[in-house]
């Protein structure tokens, strides 16, 4: 007989092992299954795989900072797919206008970096404290 403990552990392993391309793909095929259940109203299957992407971002939300952003980027484009389809006699058909990966981008990272420069500049530490001491808003 099959230990399940044991199987827990190692798909945990697994999981836990994965790189950042076999994690991507990972997601994709997630993020189809997501849709695929949906559509056969398998509720079962359509729960245990909510409950893998959940797992998925658990194990890997502090190693890659956008990864929950991936998970909808995906989750997205499986939507336009299956509306595509779904709508394949339109003369309009859905497109990605962003692109999204497991790390957040440039631009956002260089506005955190120059909030928190303004944050910690010390004229404006110098300002609050003269505030704080004259009992004065100083903006």
């Amino acid at each position: 007989m099959v230990n399940i403990d044991s199987l827990e552990r190692k798909k945990k392993e697994l999981l836990s092992n994965l790189n950042e391309s076999d994690l991507k793909q990972y997601i994709v095929i997630l993020t189809n299954d997501y849709y695929k259940y949906f559509k056969n109203n398998d509720v079962a299957e359509y729960n245990k795989t909510l409950n893998l992407l959940k797992e998925v971002v658990e194990v890997y939300k502090d190693k890659y900072t956008n990864i929950i952003g991936f998970l909808y980027y995906n989750l997205f484009l499986n939507a336009n797919i299956i509306l595509n389809e779904t709508f394949s006699d339109s003369t309009v058909s859905l497109s990605n206008p962003f692109n999204y990966g497991l790390y957040q981008t440039d631009e956002i990272e260089e506005e955190l970096n120059h909030d928190i420069e303004a944050i910690f500049n010390k004229e404006r530490i110098r300002e609050r404290y003269n505030e704080k001491q004259i009992n004065k808003v100083v903006e």
